[in-house]
């Protein structure tokens, strides 16, 4: 019920947009690879290969200047390693899907290449996680429905229509609840590729 709530109130956003600055909004689709992980308080570890797809609609406001919405499915996550210190050390290898909306700015630098930074909202749809040793199921503790993170890079046009995103996103709220002394973040590298219509 969440999730459908979600996607119909992105859906009516992304339709008022267009009601409301026809002229100069523009679609797209998109789809790219990711190298995620945790950030803590200790460490950053980018150490598993992920991806991301989905759609976006940008809107000129400026010839120099544009907002950009997404709406992505990406799955995140990395290794999470419990009792670190111990012989009972454990590392899980966790997914984490999000329906992710990314609100960016866009200013051009030069031609065909373009500055993208802003706040991106994400809703947690499904978690997962296997013991590295033997594979086994593991049951993630409590993870948090809702990330805010925030997102920075560059764009490349490469022809009309064809564009690539190379973008850094860090996350500002903790992933997990039910880990004591917890304090981990998730952190990705992106490349996407993509098609404005």
């Amino acid at each position: 019920m969440k999730i459908s709530k979600i996607l119909l109130i992105t859906t009516c956003l992304l339709f008022g947009v267009n009601i409301y600055g026809q002229n100069n909004v523009t679609f797209g689709i998109k789809a790219g690879y990711q190298r995620a992980g945790f950030i803590n308080s200790n460490s950053t570890f980018l150490d598993n290969n992920r991806f991301q797809v989905g759609g976006l609609v940008e809107w000129e406001q400026t010839p120099f200047f544009a907002l950009q919405g997404e709406l992505l499915f990406e799955r995140k996550g990395g290794f999470l390693v419990l009792f670190p210190n111990s012989r009972f050390r454990t590392k899980i290898d966790t997914k984490l899907d999000y329906i992710s909306l990314p609100v960016l700015g866009k200013l051009a630098l030069v031609k065909g290449v373009a500055l993208e930074a802003g706040p991106q909202l994400g809703f947690l749809i499904g978690d997962s996680g296997k013991v590295v040793s033997d594979g086994s199921d593991f049951e993630l503790p409590d993870t948090n429905f809702i990330e805010l993170s925030v997102n920075a890079g560059f764009r490349f046009t490469v022809l009309q229509h064809y564009f690539m995103q190379i973008r850094g996103n860090l996350g500002l709220t903790q992933v997990f609840d039910g880990l004591e002394d917890s304090d981990h973040k998730n952190v990705a590298l992106k490349v996407s590729l993509g098609y404005m219509f």
